[in-house]
């Protein structure tokens, strides 16, 4: 991912997105070389070492599949990080999988994913979480994620992505303390609250606190201004502080 790398694959793959477009690169005509669409399609196959340019969703997606075959994969990206377009539960996923390099049954991949979730938050949260609310919350917030049921944890996915678009609609209003602000504000407190679990009850205070964290950590403000426009954070934290809930 970024900077300068060198792989030695027998076949080159070019995510070339959902929308098909022609990628002008040196021997791209080449037999080795074929893009997502032929390989998602099912019209061809690639074996062993498969260089996949092209990190995004469609690239990580091709990826997953040629991993399932028992393929090493090896991802070109320019950009800092991979699959920014890609929501991070389905993200996790997909690493996960190609990591694995083979099919998992349906029960280890979700076991997998919940796994990965954890482990990720914890290497990018975690000191910060513990040393703020304590490693008993932290523990507790951990094995509320374990004990998800599929459904818990599917609609936990749909949820994040409800957020995401009500940020929109909230800001497009232009006003953090009206409906869509509200509306924004309740999805945000249950998606914390299915992620803390019955250990402890999310209150107002708690919420704020929570959102004067995302305006002050970047990761927390590229998560948000990514996905739904510069000055998503700073919005929703107003939209917090102003809510009743």
């Amino acid at each position: 991912v970024g900077g300068d790398c060198q792989v030695g694959p027998k076949t080159v793959i070019i995510a070339i997105g959902a929308e098909p477009i022609i990628v002008k690169l040196p021997g791209a005509e080449k037999k080795p070389v074929c893009n997502s669409h032929e390989v998602l399609g099912r019209k061809v196959k690639p074996e062993g070492v498969v260089g996949i340019i092209g990190g995004g969703m469609v690239g990580l997606e091709t990826s997953e599949l040629i991993a399932s075959y028992g393929n090493k994969v090896k991802v070109i990206e320019m950009q800092p990080q991979l699959a920014a377009d890609m929501g991070i539960l389905r993200k996790w996923c997909t690493l996960e999988n190609m990591q694995k390099g083979k099919k998992m049954s349906s029960e280890e991949r979700f076991h997998g994913l919940k796994e990965a979730a954890i482990e990720e938050n914890e290497r990018r949260y975690g000191g910060e979480a513990r040393a703020r609310y304590g490693d008993a919350a932290v523990d507790a917030a951990n094995e509320a994620v374990r004990s998800m049921d599929k459904d818990e944890w599917d609609n936990l996915a749909i949820l994040e992505e409800r957020i995401i678009e009500q940020l929109r609609a909230a800001m497009e209003s232009g006003d953090p303390s009206g409906a869509e602000a509200a509306e924004l504000v309740r999805l945000h407190a249950a998606w914390v609250q299915a992620h803390w679990g019955k250990s402890r009850t999310l209150t107002h205070e708690m919420h704020v606190g929570l959102g004067q964290m995302y305006v002050a950590d970047p990761r927390f403000q590229e998560y948000y201004d990514s996905r739904a426009g510069a000055g998503a954070a700073a919005f929703l934290v107003t939209a917090i502080e102003a809510s009743d809930i």
